[in-house]
């Protein structure tokens, strides 16, 4: 038996009809709402159908996942505040969704930013959405999304590197993973040029003050399953999906 899933033959493979709905009554202003929800452009008709092939999809995949000998099939993602656009998740979860995946590592802290709310960031990191949309959650409507497809979100953290941001402050440069001369990986000659760029600073897995900063990450709501990059052995505490 193939271990394949996706295109579920009723034409809507790949996004098809639901992400066209959603890029056709796309608006400008990603705080006016959700156009599946049928107001400002998007009609109830179109909202409604488009509820059920994605409901349809959630039943299909979890039955071919189900009938398969690869029950879990994952892909990695990367998020951008450029998908704060109305309808542009929708559409990337939809695609997952149609070609068979239930289960997405969405990298949740890489070169030193954090995919939370600028407006809700209690860390030391920038946000990686910034103050265009200083609300806008793409890890909460992430997990909101894949859970109405059938697909599993877990949050990915690449703990190594943490960023130019962290790279330039004078009070953590103890945190810093240092050479047997006591350098860091941007200060050693033989690295700079092919481990590191400007600003990827790596990090003392034994520092107690860069476990605590890490920690701030981890602690938020909604909560993801998260999952550690192996480059640092950071205890990363077990969290329920909310």
């Amino acid at each position: 038996m193939s271990g394949v899933c996706g295109n579920f033959g009723d034409g809507t493979a790949h996004g098809g009809a639901g992400a066209a709905f959603l890029l056709a009554n796309r608006r400008r202003d990603p705080r006016e709402g959700n156009p599946a929800e049928g107001g400002h452009g998007g009609d109830r008709q179109s909202a409604e159908r488009y509820r059920s092939l994605v409901a349809s999809h959630r039943q299909t995949l979890r039955d071919c996942r189900q009938n398969s000998w690869l029950r879990t099939q994952g892909i990695w993602m990367r998020l951008y505040p450029c998908d704060l656009r109305v309808g542009q998740l929708e559409q990337v979860f939809d695609n997952v969704a149609s070609m068979g995946y239930n289960r997405v590592y969405v990298n949740a802290f890489y070169n030193g930013q954090v995919l939370l709310p600028a407006a809700d960031n209690p860390t030391l990191w920038p946000s990686v959405v910034g103050q265009r949309a200083p609300d806008g959650d793409l890890l909460a409507r992430a997990i909101a999304l894949g859970r109405e497809r059938g697909v599993e979100v877990h949050a990915w953290l690449f703990t190594m590197n943490f960023g130019p941001t962290y790279a330039v402050r004078r009070d953590r440069q103890g945190a810093f993973a240092r050479n047997g001369f006591g350098q860091t990986n941007l200060e050693d000659p033989t690295s700079a040029t092919t481990e590191a760029q400007p600003g990827h600073i790596f990090i003392d897995p034994y520092s107690s003050q860069a476990r605590e900063d890490f920690a701030a990450v981890v602690r938020r709501s909604p909560a993801a399953n998260l999952m550690a990059s192996s480059s640092i052995t950071f205890a990363i505490p077990s969290a329920t999906r909310a």
